[in-house]
Formats: C-alpha cells, sequence, structure tokens
C-alpha cells in the first residue's frame, strides 16, 4: 500500500513513526511551512524535521486551496490512502478524491464528541472522565465524516492537556496501523456520525487562559489542567502575569471571603476563595522568571493573606 502523509505537530509523531517503520510505501509528506526564528533562521514542524532526517520527499505549501502544486504532486504520486493527523489544512474535495481507500484522519476524542481544533482541552474543561481516539474518512466538513475505529481511554486525575495529548498520540498510532489493515483488507465500513451527539470546540487564544476566581473551584481546576501547557492559566499577581500551572479543588471547602481572597499561604499551597469552593495553588510561574513549587516562590515573593488576586 502506498501512502502520503500530512501532518505537523508533536502529536502527529506517533502516527508518523508508525508509518516510517511500516512495511508499506511512505511516498511523501506534506507539514506546514517553518516558523521563523528570527530574521535568518527558521524552524522545522516536529514532522518536518523527521521526515528531513529520513530523507523522505517533503512539501510544505502554505495552501493546498489556493496553491494547486499540492493535488499536482499527489496525483502523480497516487496513493493508496492519506493519512492526516493534525495537518492544520483542510483538504479541498479534488485532493479528498485521489486516494482510492480515502483521505484518514486521527482525531484526538471520541467524535462526534468535541469536534475542531482543540478535543484535548475541551475534554479537560468539561470535566470528562474518559476521552479516546477516532480513525475517520475527511469530507469537505470539519471532522464531520464516517468513522472507522474507537479507542476509549481513561482522564487520569493528574492529567493535563500535554500528558493526555502524549498518551493519546500513541494511542492513536496503534488505532491508525489498525485501522489501515483493514482498508487494506477491506474488512472496515464506514459508519455516519451521530449528529445529534455532536459537540463543537474553538481554537483556544493567549486570553481564554484568565482565570475567574468567581467560578467554582473544580471549574478553575479543570481549566489549570486544559490549558497547561497553553495558553496557560493566569491570574495578577502585584501588576505581573502569575501563570497557575498546577493546584488542586476543594469544591466542598467554605470560603468566607470574596473570590480571589487569599486565605492561607502554606509551603504546600496558596489557598485561594473561589465562587464555589477554594483552590490551593501549588506550582506557578511568575512573568519572566522560571516555573516552580509554591514552597519556593514564598520565599521570595510576600504574599500575604487577605489581598485579591484578580
Amino acid at each position: 500500500m502506498k501512502i502520503v502523509f500530512m501532518g505537523t505537530p508533536e502529536f502527529a509523531v506517533p502516527t508518523f513513526e508508525m508509518l516510517a517503520d511500516s512495511p508499506w510505501t511512505l511516498q511523501a509528506v506534506f507539514t506546514t511551512p517553518d516558523k521563523p526564528r528570527d530574521r535568518m533562521e527558521t524552524i522545522p514542524t516536529p514532522i518536518g524535521d523527521r521526515a528531513e532526517r529520513l530523507g523522505l520527499p517533503l512539501y510544505k505549501f502554505p495552501s493546498l486551496k489556493k496553491d494547486d502544486r499540492g493535488l499536482t504532486v499527489l496525483r502523480d504520486l497516487a496513493p493508496d490512502a492519506i493519512v492526516v493527523v493534525a495537518y492544520g489544512r483542510l483538504l479541498p474535495p479534488p485532493i479528498l478524491a485521489v486516494p482510492p481507500l480515502g483521505c484518514v484522519n486521527l482525531h484526538p476524542s471520541l467524535l462526534p464528541r468535541h469536534r475542531g481544533p482543540s478535543p484535548v482541552p475541551a475534554a479537560l474543561l468539561a470535566g470528562e472522565e474518559t476521552t479516546g481516539v477516532t480513525t475517520m474518512l475527511l469530507d469537505e466538513g470539519m471532522d464531520t465524516g464516517p468513522i472507522l475505529l474507537q479507542e476509549e481511554v481513561a482522564v487520569l486525575p493528574e492529567d493535563n492537556a500535554e500528558t493526555l495529548s502524549a498518551r493519546l498520540a500513541v494511542l492513536g498510532a496503534g488505532l491508525m496501523r489498525r485501522t489501515l489493515k483493514g482498508l487494506e483488507a477491506g474488512t472496515l465500513t464506514p459508519r455516519p456520525q451521530d449528529e445529534s451527539r455532536a459537540t463543537t470546540c474553538k481554537l483556544l487564544e493567549r486570553e481564554d487562559g484568565g482565570v475567574h476566581w468567581e467560578d467554582p473551584a473544580q471549574v478553575i481546576h479543570n481549566k489549570v489542567r486544559a490549558f497547561t501547557p497553553w495558553p496557560g492559566s493566569h491570574t495578577t499577581l502585584h501588576g505581573k502575569r502569575l501563570k497557575i500551572l498546577e493546584g488542586r479543588p476543594f469544591p466542598e471547602a467554605k470560603a468566607e471571603a470574596p473570590p480571589g481572597t487569599i486565605l492561607q499561604v502554606r509551603a504546600r499551597g496558596i489557598d485561594v476563595a473561589t465562587g464555589k469552593g477554594i483552590y490551593q495553588v501549588t506550582t506557578v510561574k511568575l512573568e519572566g522568571k522560571n516555573a516552580c513549587p509554591v514552597a519556593v516562590f514564598i520565599c521570595g515573593h510576600r504574599i500575604i493573606p487577605g489581598e485579591i488576586w484578580l
């Protein structure tokens, strides 16, 4: 089977490595253009870097809709399947029509839940105890194509978006292998998604990370987990942005103070009043400084019970 791979970030690496080590023919790799590091240097994507190391044909078209070169390359290669993992570009209908086995996408959610660009943070924001990975055939919609295979996994209490994404990436590589074997053998039957269960998530932006202390402690905790490492959850300390990297909620604790009020300052954490319960901040990063546990942070910064974080 001849395969073209399309992917960009670290999440796509396990599937790329699976294909590179498989008996299938990896004909070429598509990724997004390098990002500028400075005026003289650029940074390749994680997939681009690995493809270059292996000497694979690599294409970095800014657009597949406005630029026909990608379509020309794919028609010349005539792959049996195109595997797409977090490529970052929608594929136009002429490209979707190229491979006879279809454009097979790996999505880090149990579709139709959390369609869109940030499904892992979305699962954490929702406080879900399980999530998973889905392989599907791409169509013209956003994650709306028919499902091929799915695998569920537990969301661990200590998971954040970074750790959960890493586990889903490895799980997804195995699921993609089984999917391609099934497509090659003709044993998989795509099934339509249940539109009545569909939810969508948006692209995260930097301003999404602000902590609203009037929210319940559990909601704040979900947000801290969902937005680590990016865009990060933050509050304001003495006029500077303070990122909250880790903490723990006490949703049933009583806080007789306005939301955002510092209740206690101890080496194990800073207790903050919320709209419902108390949130204990345990790891922080002050603007311009390194991340550190609260036990270290309070040695160099005066945090006074009764002051209010915004």
